[in-house]
């Protein structure tokens, strides 16, 4: 007889205190799942994709053998959806969070952080406006190398966003540019892509600081504006409860504005953790294994 799923709380509680081993393996259960319901997605009849579901989330892989394509779809999504709660918390019904793995250990997972995975953060977390102007001039130079990429890949509002830049530059460069360089394509790129230089090595002095000659990542900073980013959410989420917002709002306020924080990161910390979780477990074979990478030979 076919058991009942496994239970997510076995596998990552809210509550727990960070463990590395419990998030890699929490973190890698998600994974494989995702995985294995895309590959459903497709053909639902996937035998290979079902076993895989079936040992993953009943510890059997003849589970869904004969199970119909919506009672799998189900309980697929059932586990998913707890998994995501459990990692990044969710709302009860008056519409208090309820905290989820991440924000439990939040201040322990920042810290785990390496400058460079801040620095890949801060570029695909939403961010919020604070009350701290310097903070502020970081987001807003975030946001515009991010308008200057967009315009690149598209093609698309190149030459206005460069008219724009025109007007605010002294008189003689504005006559060159409307009197001569509007009408040509080539003038109008060069234009453009010395106000994206200009626009990135703005950020990037923004977010770095002087260290032994060098400029480098300013961890500090970075970890302060995701944190004072956060907080700008929960404090308006805060605000729409205590005003007796719709659940419904509360709850997009929650899923798009907040729980991408906690989730994010604990996607981030994944990988790494993986690799350092395997070279604890198992240090020599994990050595023999870097050594024949360095040699050119697959794993």
């Amino acid at each position: 007889m076919v058991g009942d799923p496994i239970d997510v709380d076995k596998i990552l509680a809210k509550n727990e205190l960070y463990e590395r081993k419990r998030l890699v393996k929490a973190m890698g259960t998600l994974e494989d799942l995702l995985e294995y319901t895309e590959t459903l997605s497709k053909d639902i009849n996937n035998p290979d994709a079902r076993k895989k579901l079936g040992y993953l989330l009943r510890r059997d892989p003849a589970a869904y053998a004969n199970m119909s394509p919506d009672l799998m779809r189900n309980e697929a999504d059932e586990f998913r959806d707890n998994m995501i709660r459990n990692i990044g918390g969710t709302l009860d019904e008056s519409g208090k969070v309820v905290k989820g793995y991440v924000e439990n250990n939040f201040d322990t997972l920042l810290g785990e952080l390496t400058p460079q995975q801040l620095h890949s953060l801060i570029h695909n977390l939403p961010l919020y406006r604070t009350e701290d102007d310097g903070l502020n001039e970081i987001i807003d130079a975030i946001a515009e190398v991010k308008k200057i990429q967009q315009m690149r890949e598209k093609g698309e509002g190149i030459e206005e966003y460069v008219s724009k830049k025109m007007e605010k530059m002294p008189e003689w460069a504005h006559r060159a540019f409307f009197g001569y360089g509007g009408a040509n394509q080539n003038y109008v790129m060069q234009y453009f892509e010395t106000f994206a230089n200009k626009a990135q090595e703005k950020l990037g002095k923004l977010i770095t600081t002087e260290e032994k000659g060098k400029r480098v990542l300013d961890e500090g900073r970075l970890r302060t504006l995701l944190v004072e980013s956060l907080d700008v959410a929960r404090d308006e989420l805060d605000e729409e409860r205590d005003k007796g917002t719709n659940y419904g709002v509360m709850t997009d306020i929650y899923e798009k504005c907040i729980r991408p924080y906690y989730t994010t990161i604990a996607q981030t910390l994944y990988k790494p953790k993986k690799k350092e979780q395997k070279e604890a477990d198992d240090p020599e074979r994990e050595k023999r294994k870097a050594e024949r990478g360095k040699l050119g030979m697959s794993e």
